[in-house]
């Protein structure tokens, strides 16, 4: 019997006010790795989001717990998001959306 490849990856995805497209962001992502049977996390880098974001993310986080939030302790702007730091050793992050 064949033993099915998995990955081991976190996929960072910083939001700030995304509340229009963080749903299907997330539904697109978990569809995506859950096809590649991957062993995945996703990581949203919230980054002082004035509206719902963070609500939509928590709420994925209550039944999933692949998803995971964490806030900025300043504003870092998405493309300083990759140098904030994530202990996950021993696991491949990948920037996405």
């Amino acid at each position: 019997m064949e033993s099915v490849r998995t990955t081991s990856i976190s996929i960072i995805i910083p939001i700030t006010n995304e509340e229009k497209r963080v749903e299907s962001c997330i539904q697109k992502m978990l569809c995506f790795c859950k096809e590649r049977e991957w062993d995945f996390d996703l990581i949203f880098a919230e980054d002082g989001s004035t509206d719902n974001s963070a609500s939509i993310v928590n709420r994925y986080i209550t039944y999933d717990d692949r998803i995971k939030m964490v806030n900025t302790p300043t504003r870092q702007g998405s493309h300083n998001i990759c140098s904030f730091k994530f202990s996950h050793k021993g696991v491949r992050c990948l920037y996405g959306c």
